[in-house]
C-alpha cells in the first residue's frame, strides 16, 4: 500500500486463509481469519481475495448460479456478456472487446443497483497469457482500488509461506 505522501504505508498479503497487514513505519502487525473472504473491512468493497486473484490473471469472476447471454449493443457498438439470475434480473454485465477479452464489468445487487465496477487498461501477452496492465475496481460509494501489473511471471514456483509476512522485530 502506498502512502498519500509517497513511499510505503503498509504491506497487505494473504495465504488464502488469513489476511495480513503490516503497517510501516509503526511495525503494527495484524493477522485476521477471512471467514467469507471479503475484503470489505479493508478496502470498503465486498470483494474476496480469490476474486482479486482472478482479476490479476485476466479473468472476470462470475457466479455459476447465473445464466449468461451474449448480446450486442448497437448504440454503443459493444458486445456484452450479461449474467442474469433465475428471476431474469441482470446481476453482472461484462463488456468485451473484438477478441472477446474482458474490458469492463459491473456487478449488480438484487435491486439492480451497481455494487462495484471493474475496468482494465492495456494488455500484455506473457507466454500465451493475455493479462491486463492495470485493473481499477471501484465501489458504488466512490471507493477505489487500482492494481498495476508491471511484471508478471507465469507458472512460478512459490514457497508455501511466501505470502505470510514476518512479524516485525521491536
Amino acid at each position: 500500500m502506498f502512502a498519500p505522501f509517497g513511499g510505503s504505508a503498509g504491506t497487505v498479503s494473504s495465504d488464502g486463509k488469513h489476511l495480513f497487514l503490516v503497517m510501516h513505519p509503526s511495525r503494527e502487525y495484524y493477522k485476521r481469519r477471512f471467514g467469507s473472504g471479503s475484503l470489505r473491512q479493508m478496502i470498503q468493497i465486498d470483494v474476496s481475495v480469490g476474486e482479486l486473484l482472478e482479476l490479476l490473471v485476466g479473468r472476470i469472476p462470475m457466479d455459476s448460479e447465473f445464466s449468461a447471454r451474449l448480446v450486442f449493443d448497437e448504440n454503443e457498438a459493444q458486445r456484452r456478456l450479461i449474467l442474469v439470475d433465475r428471476w431474469g434480473r441482470i446481476r453482472q454485465r461484462i463488456i468485451v472487446d473484438d477478441f472477446m477479452h474482458p474490458v469492463a464489468s459491473t456487478w449488480f445487487d438484487a435491486h439492480q443497483n451497481p455494487v462495484y465496477t471493474l475496468t482494465t487498461a492495456g494488455k500484455q501477452t506473457i507466454d500465451g497469457f493475455v493479462l491486463p496492465r492495470r485493473i481499477d475496481l471501484s465501489g458504488s460509494s466512490g471507493e477505489r482500488v487500482t492494481v498495476t501489473l508491471d511484471r508478471y511471471e507465469v507458472n512460478a514456483r512459490l514457497d508455501d509461506n511466501l505470502f505470510i509476512p514476518a512479524r516485525p522485530s521491536s
